[in-house]
């Protein structure tokens, strides 16, 4: 590495960052920020592979060394905010966004997942406002059509939800997860019909959706087709071994059609399932920019 200049040494670490040889990347970074360690650019780069890593704390070091040298760089604050979002630290994440959007970042990216640290926050008319900004600046934006039907669910507001997937099948006519969450609300607005209807297509577009089966197996009970219901919560199983909801789902059916040691067993698998999935993370749909998909 001496015999190169540190201009050249970042650029053949950028090429790696971006070829997915983080840990070539992240040495020649770390070189050099031995020899220039008050480099935004380079602790900027740093952040972004941390981030990618799914290092966070690591990544907001970076993140907030660089915003102290430079503090005007918008795509910095929006990878800080998706790097705080992650932590659960949302409302330092909020502020982050809204500093990009006052610096003149105006993109649906930002907006997406300033509604996503909304939503995260339990503030969903917020988020449904950011959705609703990140929608008219990107009217083909999928990932936000699907967080704002999301959060239109959560406020009960579920024609307006199914109005929101079905956009995205409109972009999308393959989307097998807008088909499927078209069924769930569907469901809600007791047209069964349709669900069914929508999950046979999510089903068919996408044969190892275990979700889309299990879904399908709670409408097929409400119709009184335990036998059907219980197919299908069995191929969400056979998907899915670990699929504790559908365990449960399958234990009710056992029980109502009188199987009762069938349907303990199926509790059982059920209770062991959800505490083994207990403290797992969801991760929301977050993008940060500086550093391509």
């Amino acid at each position: 590495m001496a015999t190169k200049n540190p201009n050249e040494l970042f650029q053949q670490a950028l090429a790696h960052h971006q070829s997915g040889r983080w840990s070539e990347a992240a040495a020649i970074y770390k070189y050099l920020l031995n020899i220039l360690p008050n480099n935004p650019g380079i602790l900027c780069e740093l952040g972004t592979l941390s981030l990618k890593q799914g290092n966070y704390t690591q990544a907001l070091k970076f993140f907030s060394d660089t915003l102290a040298l430079s503090p005007n760089q918008p795509t910095v604050l929006i990878n800080r905010g998706v790097t705080l979002t992650k932590l659960k630290r949302f409302d330092d994440a909020i502020a982050d966004y809204q500093k990009a959007i006052a610096q003149g970042y105006q993109s649906a990216l930002v907006y997406n997942n300033l509604g996503l640290a909304f939503q995260e926050s339990n503030q969903q008319q917020q988020a449904l406002l950011n959705y609703n900004i990140a929608i008219e600046l990107k009217p083909d934006y999928i990932d936000a059509y699907f967080h704002q039907g999301n959060v239109l669910e959560k406020l009960n507001r579920f024609d307006d939800a199914l109005v929101s997937y079905q956009h995205i099948l409109a972009i999308d006519p393959n989307s097998a997860d807008a088909y499927n969450n078209c069924a769930n609300v569907l469901m809600v607005l007791n047209r069964s019909e349709e669900a069914l209807a929508c999950y046979e297509q999510a089903i068919a577009i996408k044969p190892v959706f275990a979700e889309a089966f299990n879904n399908k197996g709670v409408l097929l009970e409400t119709l009184n087709n335990p036998n059907e219901a219980l197919i299908a919560f069995e191929t969400a199983i056979a998907l899915k071994p670990n699929y504790a909801e559908a365990y449960f789902n399958r234990g009710k059916v056992l029980k109502d059609m009188n199987h009762l040691a069938e349907a303990l067993l199926s509790y059982g698998n059920y209770s062991g399932r959800k505490r083994e999935a207990e403290g797992i993370e969801r991760i929301p749909v977050l993008k940060f920019v500086g550093f391509p998909d």
